[in-house]
Protein backbone atom coordinates (compact mmCIF):
# COMPACT_ATOMS: atom_id res chain seq x y z
CA UNK A 1 0.00 0.00 0.00
CA UNK A 2 1.38 3.06 -0.69
CA UNK A 3 1.63 6.15 1.93
CA UNK A 4 1.62 9.93 1.61
CA UNK A 5 2.82 12.72 3.81
CA UNK A 6 2.71 15.96 3.86
CA UNK A 7 4.55 18.54 5.48
CA UNK A 8 2.81 21.65 6.42
CA UNK A 9 4.75 24.94 6.60
CA UNK A 10 6.56 25.86 10.13
CA UNK A 11 6.71 23.01 12.92
CA UNK A 12 8.66 20.12 12.80
CA UNK A 13 7.89 19.53 9.08
CA UNK A 14 11.65 17.85 8.14
CA UNK A 15 11.42 15.58 11.39
CA UNK A 16 8.34 14.02 10.69
CA UNK A 17 9.06 13.39 6.48
CA UNK A 18 11.93 11.99 7.86
CA UNK A 19 10.55 10.04 10.51
CA UNK A 20 8.01 8.43 8.51
CA UNK A 21 10.62 7.86 5.58
CA UNK A 22 12.66 5.73 8.56
CA UNK A 23 9.87 3.81 9.26
CA UNK A 24 9.06 2.63 6.12
CA UNK A 25 12.42 1.90 5.41
CA UNK A 26 12.18 -0.48 8.18
CA UNK A 27 8.95 -2.20 7.57
CA UNK A 28 10.29 -2.87 3.66
CA UNK A 29 13.57 -4.22 5.24
CA UNK A 30 11.31 -6.86 7.56
CA UNK A 31 9.16 -7.61 4.48
CA UNK A 32 11.90 -8.25 2.01
CA UNK A 33 14.99 -9.41 4.77
CA UNK A 34 16.55 -6.26 4.53
CA UNK A 35 18.47 -3.93 2.20
CA UNK A 36 22.05 -3.59 1.45
CA UNK A 37 24.40 -1.46 3.15
CA UNK A 38 25.04 0.54 -0.03
CA UNK A 39 21.40 0.71 -0.49
CA UNK A 40 20.49 2.34 3.04
CA UNK A 41 23.58 4.87 2.46
CA UNK A 42 22.06 5.93 -0.41
CA UNK A 43 18.73 6.28 1.27
CA UNK A 44 20.56 7.82 4.63
CA UNK A 45 22.27 10.41 2.19
CA UNK A 46 19.51 11.63 0.28
CA UNK A 47 17.85 12.49 3.58
CA UNK A 48 20.22 13.88 5.29
CA UNK A 49 20.60 16.70 2.06
CA UNK A 50 16.55 16.94 2.38
CA UNK A 51 16.72 17.84 5.87
CA UNK A 52 19.74 20.37 4.90
CA UNK A 53 17.88 22.15 2.51
CA UNK A 54 14.69 22.30 4.76
CA UNK A 55 16.41 23.39 7.39
CA UNK A 56 18.75 26.30 5.28
CA UNK A 57 15.10 27.34 3.84
CA UNK A 58 13.59 27.79 7.53
CA UNK A 59 16.62 29.77 8.69
CA UNK A 60 17.31 32.18 5.13
CA UNK A 61 13.89 33.19 4.94
CA UNK A 62 13.26 35.60 7.07
CA UNK A 63 16.51 37.23 6.55
CA UNK A 64 15.66 37.36 2.89
CA UNK A 65 12.18 38.96 3.82
CA UNK A 66 14.02 41.70 5.63
CA UNK A 67 16.14 42.12 3.16
CA UNK A 68 13.44 42.79 0.40
CA UNK A 69 12.15 45.42 2.76
CA UNK A 70 15.28 47.20 3.12
CA UNK A 71 15.04 47.00 -1.11
CA UNK A 72 11.75 47.87 -1.04
CA UNK A 73 12.49 51.15 1.36
CA UNK A 74 15.82 52.31 -0.74
CA UNK A 75 13.99 52.29 -4.21
CA UNK A 76 10.97 54.50 -2.25
CA UNK A 77 12.85 57.31 -1.12
CA UNK A 78 14.99 56.93 -3.90
CA UNK A 79 12.71 57.86 -6.15
CA UNK A 80 11.09 60.32 -3.39
CA UNK A 81 14.17 62.12 -3.39
CA UNK A 82 14.75 62.55 -7.22
CA UNK A 83 10.87 64.09 -7.65
CA UNK A 84 11.28 66.28 -5.16
CA UNK A 85 14.26 67.37 -6.80
CA UNK A 86 12.94 67.65 -10.12
CA UNK A 87 9.96 69.58 -8.78
CA UNK A 88 11.60 72.24 -6.62
CA UNK A 89 15.40 72.37 -8.17
CA UNK A 90 16.98 71.40 -4.74
CA UNK A 91 17.30 68.49 -1.83
CA UNK A 92 15.61 69.01 1.30
CA UNK A 93 16.75 71.58 3.71
CA UNK A 94 19.55 70.30 6.80
CA UNK A 95 18.74 72.18 10.30
CA UNK A 96 22.81 70.67 11.45
CA UNK A 97 26.06 69.97 9.66
CA UNK A 98 25.91 66.39 10.12
CA UNK A 99 26.16 64.94 6.28
CA UNK A 100 24.61 61.89 7.24
CA UNK A 101 20.83 62.54 7.35
CA UNK A 102 18.41 59.40 8.47
CA UNK A 103 15.48 59.11 5.85
CA UNK A 104 12.65 57.86 8.29
CA UNK A 105 11.77 58.69 11.85
CA UNK A 106 11.66 57.34 14.84
CA UNK A 107 15.10 55.74 14.92
CA UNK A 108 16.33 54.40 18.41
CA UNK A 109 19.26 56.58 20.23
CA UNK A 110 21.81 54.95 19.22
CA UNK A 111 24.82 57.08 21.12
CA UNK A 112 23.00 58.55 23.82
CA UNK A 113 23.00 62.05 22.83
CA UNK A 114 18.97 62.52 22.59
CA UNK A 115 19.11 62.68 18.80
CA UNK A 116 17.97 59.43 16.92
CA UNK A 117 19.70 57.98 14.78
CA UNK A 118 20.66 55.56 12.51
CA UNK A 119 23.86 54.15 13.49
CA UNK A 120 25.02 52.33 16.21
CA UNK A 121 28.74 53.26 16.12
CA UNK A 122 30.33 51.53 20.19
CA UNK A 123 31.96 48.84 18.21
CA UNK A 124 32.95 50.89 15.24
CA UNK A 125 36.39 52.11 14.11
CA UNK A 126 37.32 55.67 12.63
CA UNK A 127 35.77 57.22 10.68
CA UNK A 128 33.34 57.29 13.33
CA UNK A 129 30.32 58.68 10.69
CA UNK A 130 27.39 59.53 12.16
CA UNK A 131 23.36 59.68 10.73
CA UNK A 132 20.84 61.65 12.93
CA UNK A 133 17.06 62.37 12.24
CA UNK A 134 17.16 65.68 11.06
CA UNK A 135 13.59 67.49 12.00
CA UNK A 136 14.15 70.27 9.17
CA UNK A 137 14.38 67.56 6.38
CA UNK A 138 11.70 65.24 7.30
CA UNK A 139 9.53 67.94 7.72
CA UNK A 140 10.13 69.13 4.46
CA UNK A 141 10.37 65.78 2.98
CA UNK A 142 7.01 64.67 4.89
CA UNK A 143 5.19 67.75 3.56
CA UNK A 144 5.81 67.12 -0.18
CA UNK A 145 4.68 63.81 -0.02
CA UNK A 146 1.66 64.46 1.44
CA UNK A 147 2.32 64.70 5.19
CA UNK A 148 3.94 61.02 5.22
CA UNK A 149 6.86 59.46 5.37
CA UNK A 150 7.37 55.92 3.22
CA UNK A 151 8.50 52.72 4.75
CA UNK A 152 10.30 52.82 7.93
CA UNK A 153 12.81 50.42 8.54
CA UNK A 154 13.50 49.41 12.31
CA UNK A 155 15.73 46.05 12.36
CA UNK A 156 19.23 46.96 12.46
CA UNK A 157 21.83 45.27 10.10
CA UNK A 158 23.86 43.63 12.65
CA UNK A 159 27.68 43.13 11.63
CA UNK A 160 30.30 40.72 13.00
CA UNK A 161 31.66 43.62 14.41
CA UNK A 162 28.39 44.06 16.80
CA UNK A 163 27.92 47.44 14.88
CA UNK A 164 23.91 47.94 13.99
CA UNK A 165 22.99 49.62 10.84
CA UNK A 166 19.30 50.71 10.31
CA UNK A 167 18.94 53.14 7.53
CA UNK A 168 18.14 54.07 4.62
CA UNK A 169 20.63 56.91 4.49
CA UNK A 170 21.10 60.06 2.70
CA UNK A 171 24.91 61.15 2.64
CA UNK A 172 24.08 64.71 1.98
CA UNK A 173 27.53 65.65 0.93
CA UNK A 174 27.78 63.24 -2.05
CA UNK A 175 23.78 62.88 -2.39
CA UNK A 176 24.06 58.99 -2.01
CA UNK A 177 21.33 57.05 -0.88
CA UNK A 178 22.88 54.47 1.23
CA UNK A 179 20.90 51.12 2.81
CA UNK A 180 22.78 47.68 4.01
CA UNK A 181 21.62 44.20 3.58
CA UNK A 182 22.38 41.45 5.81
CA UNK A 183 24.63 38.86 4.21
CA UNK A 184 27.79 39.30 2.48
CA UNK A 185 27.69 39.83 -1.78
CA UNK A 186 23.60 40.27 -1.26
CA UNK A 187 22.10 41.64 -5.08
CA UNK A 188 21.59 46.07 -4.16
CA UNK A 189 18.55 45.68 -6.84
CA UNK A 190 17.41 49.48 -6.91
CA UNK A 191 17.63 51.94 -9.59
CA UNK A 192 20.69 54.68 -9.49
CA UNK A 193 23.07 52.23 -8.14
CA UNK A 194 26.63 53.32 -8.36
CA UNK A 195 28.34 51.09 -5.92
CA UNK A 196 28.20 47.84 -3.70
CA UNK A 197 30.50 45.82 -1.43
CA UNK A 198 30.70 43.78 1.52
CA UNK A 199 32.57 43.86 4.48
CA UNK A 200 31.56 41.79 8.15
CA UNK A 201 28.93 40.25 7.10
CA UNK A 202 26.67 42.99 5.78
CA UNK A 203 26.31 44.60 2.35
CA UNK A 204 26.28 48.60 1.78
CA UNK A 205 24.35 49.37 -1.36
CA UNK A 206 24.97 53.03 -2.29
CA UNK A 207 23.07 54.63 -4.65
CA UNK A 208 23.81 58.25 -6.76
CA UNK A 209 21.13 61.22 -6.48
CA UNK A 210 21.22 64.16 -9.14
CA UNK A 211 22.72 67.14 -8.61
Amino acid sequence: MSRYWRCEAGGTCADACISAILTTIMRVERQHHGFSIVELIIVITIIAVLASAVAFAMFDGPRRARNAERLKAADVYITLLSNFYTSKGYYPTRSGAVNYVCLGEGYPDFDGDTTRDCYDLTNAGPPYNTADEDATFTTELKAYNNGRLPLNIKTPVVDRLGVSRVGPVLNYGGMEVIFFLEGDNEKCAVQKLVLAYSSNGTTYCYAQLEQ
